[in-house]
């Protein structure tokens, strides 16, 4: 009886010491599992981000006026991700859709020396974030229209008056270089000097 209690404490032992050190196992496999999330995240924001910042530095409107002002709302799958997924970084998401936009109105004052509408579905409720996604993010940011209200018209000068608005924006040397040139534009179209 003593040999059977012996052998039955000796396997409960060996069964909880295995149950323990799997549970230990299983904390660190959970930790490190947290850790690779976490890092995963930041790399995958690293990435969005690097995607986002580019498109914006480089994005170039067209300022040609082919039968009409063309929508510039034509954005690469990618490029619209990389901003959802930055979504919490208000401040670059800020930046560089600032940019854009600014951009876009630049090149509506150089093409036709007016500002156009920023929607492609101008007839619905708000801003569709399907048809204008980088639009519907921005309006996320500077609340400027109520999505659950009809809107007249998404004039492209916004940009221009977010940063009249948010002067910080300026201390971006790209964001300032569009301003400016906005300015002068507008100086130049009020003055009478076009093309």
């Amino acid at each position: 009886m003593t040999r059977q209690l012996l052998i039955i404490s000796t396997i409960l032992l060996i069964i909880f010491a295995c149950g323990q050190s799997s549970i230990d196992n299983k904390k660190a496999v959970n930790s490190k599992v947290v850790s690779a999330d976490t890092a995963i995240a930041s790399i995958s924001h690293q990435v969005n981000l690097k995607i986002v910042r580019q498109f914006a530095e480089n994005f170039v409107p067209d300022t040609t006026m082919q039968s009409g002002m063309k929508k510039m709302n034509n954005f690469p799958d990618s490029v619209v991700k990389a901003f959802k997924a930055i979504r919490a970084d208000r401040q670059n998401q800020e930046k560089y859709l600032t940019l854009i936009y600014l951009k876009i109105y630049r090149g509506h004052l150089q093409c036709c020396h007016q500002s156009y509408e920023l929607r492609t579905k101008t007839n619905s409720m708000g801003i569709d974030s399907i048809a204008d996604p980088l639009l519907f993010e921005y309006n996320l940011i500077i609340k400027q229209f109520d999505k659950d209200k009809r809107i007249e018209m998404i004039n492209s000068s916004m940009a221009d008056s977010w940063v009249e608005k948010n002067k910080y924006l300026l201390s971006d040397d790209q964001i300032k270089k569009e301003y400016r040139l906005i300015k002068s534009i507008q100086k130049n179209i009020e003055n009478g000097i076009c093309w």
